[in-house]
């Protein structure tokens, strides 16, 4: 066997495992969202994400130290879509264009199906945890000093573009709240008074 050969064997081989364990790691996932979805953070064990993925649980700590650590992976996630979502308002805002605030709303509100969810669960784990709450606050604060800078760049003095920011934040973020307790079963339909909301609150 020449030494060309064994190393390209031994070259499959590792991406072999690489791609086992990439696969395990995701299987670990998925698990742990639908157990966090269906019993909650706080009621799922280790043996039922394991179980579920049909693992063992001394594999699910190969990948993840603690329950905790599978959690914060999902906190990065939202965090990293909210960062994308929230960048658009760097353009959508000094443009002071009415309807491409209510555009930017409605493209927003139409994903809270799909994300109340896993926010539902990381929120019950942030109740009692301290390093997810800090981690998922972040994302309030993200979305505040997105919009604050720029309405500053609009023109808006930085501490009243503070303060709208705060509000517009606010209105976003208790009527998410809402939603996810059941208050109103279609969020497009309060997209047009949401964004004449948040008009008054940004540049009235």
């Amino acid at each position: 066997m020449n030494e060309s050969g064994t190393t390209e064997r031994r070259r499959q081989s590792g991406g072999r495992r690489a791609a086992q364990r990439a696969a395990t790691r995701q299987a670990l996932r998925q698990a742990g969202r639908s157990c966090f979805v269906e019993s909650g953070y706080i009621a799922t064990r280790v043996e039922d994400i394991a179980a579920r993925a049909e693992a063992s649980p001394a594999t699910f700590y190969l990948h993840f130290p603690a329950k905790r650590d599978l959690l914060l992976e999902f906190v990065t996630e939202v965090h990293d879509d909210g960062r994308e979502y929230y960048s658009r308002l760097s353009e959508v805002i000094p443009a002071r264009s009415p309807a491409r605030i209510e555009e930017w709303l409605r493209t927003t509100l139409i994903r809270w199906p799909e994300m109340a969810p896993t926010v539902r669960f990381i929120e019950e784990a942030a109740a009692t945890d301290p390093v997810i709450r800090t981690g998922y606050a972040d994302l309030f604060a993200l979305g505040r000093d997105t919009i604050s800078a720029a309405l500053v760049r609009s023109g808006i003095a930085d501490g009243s573009a503070q303060t709208r920011a705060l509000l517009a934040m606010s209105l976003h973020h208790g009527l998410f709240q809402e939603y996810q307790r059941g208050g109103f079963p279609d969020p497009q339909q309060t997209v047009p008074i949401l964004s004449r909301m948040w008009w008054t609150a940004l540049f009235e």
